[in-house]
Formats: structure tokens, sequence, C-alpha cells
């Protein structure tokens, strides 16, 4: 007879930096309500949702590809400005005089 599969579960919580929520699988649950996770051993989380593993799996996964595109979009404006910048202030150069 075999042994029955354990479901495991994958928890979000609140987070300072964009997407201003993270993720983890759950390791473990106190009896507070706060959860222990892969990768933050040690560290209580009081989790926003809890979900299904292959669930949570999906939406960290779309949450990490909406972190990326957002860096890629800072990025692209910060070049654009820098440009802007050197325009008006052709002058300007770094300590070892490269130009900005």
């Amino acid at each position: 007879m075999s042994k029955p599969t354990r479901q495991r579960f994958y928890c979000f919580w609140r987070s300072d930096e964009f997407p201003f929520v993270e993720g983890a699988p759950l390791l473990h649950m106190h009896e507070r309500g706060q959860v222990e996770c892969e990768g933050y051993a040690g560290f209580l989380q009081h989790p926003l949702k809890i979900v299904v593993l292959a669930e949570g799996r999906r939406l960290h996964a779309q949450l990490k590809s909406l972190k990326c595109q957002r860096e890629h979009q800072l990025n692209e404006i910060d070049v654009k400005y820098a440009g802007l910048v050197a325009d008006v202030t052709p002058w300007r150069t770094t300590l070892d005089g490269a130009p900005c």
C-alpha cells in the first residue's frame, strides 16, 4: 500500500520592494499563523495568501516576469534621460574624464 502524498503549499507575504509581495514554498506553519518558507528559514512571515504549490509557482513566475519588465522599462528611461542630461551639459564628465 502506497503512502498518501502530502500536499505542499506556497505562501505570499508583503514586501517593501516591487512587486510588493514575496513568495516561497511553505516549510512550516506556526501556531499564530506565521509561516516559515524555503529560502527564508528562521524568518517568520505573515502570509497574505496561501495556495497549492503549483499555483504558487505559477503566480511567482508571473510576478518575476512583471519585475523584469519593469526593470527593463526603468533602464530604458534612465538611458533616455542620461542622453537628455548629456545634451544639456556636454561639459559634464565623470571623475575619470569619460563622458557621463
